[in-house]
């Protein structure tokens, strides 16, 4: 784990929580998670995933279902403040969340800059959410 994708232990507990929000997953729907979250740039390796995990699950952030899915307990929701999709402390401000919006955008630039295919996967997505930018912006 490294680059742009970090390479401390909060940052896989991060993308684990963020993976785990949607729902149930096993290490292995984890790690296929973060592959598409980081448009196929980084894939966590088994040696990582599966400590961290039972890191988590001892320390009460996730439990372990007995169907072997990882869940995230009432700690782990707030474990990074997340609040509707956003990791916060508290209420976003307007400034935050353009910033954000910022941040995302260079990101997204950088990624096309480095040849993602996974781009032209989303190019129509990513059309839809500019052109509701531009209704915002107007």
């Amino acid at each position: 784990m490294n680059g742009m994708f970090g390479g401390r232990r909060k940052d896989l507990r991060m993308w684990i929580v963020f993976s785990l929000n949607s729902g149930p997953k096993n290490g292995v729907e984890i790690m296929d998670s973060m592959e598409r979250q980081s448009f196929g740039m980084w894939r966590p390796s088994p040696g990582s995933i599966y400590p961290m995990l039972e890191n988590m699950v001892n320390e009460g952030t996730i439990r372990k279902r007995e169907d072997g899915r990882y869940e995230l307990t009432e700690d782990g929701k707030g474990f990074f403040g997340f609040r509707g999709g956003f990791f916060s402390s508290g209420p976003r401000s307007f400034d935050d969340a353009v910033s954000e919006i910022s941040s995302l955008v260079t990101y997204m630039e950088e990624l096309k800059q480095n040849g993602t295919k996974k781009y032209e996967e989303y190019r129509e997505k990513l059309t839809e959410i500019s052109e509701r930018i531009k209704k915002i912006a107007d």
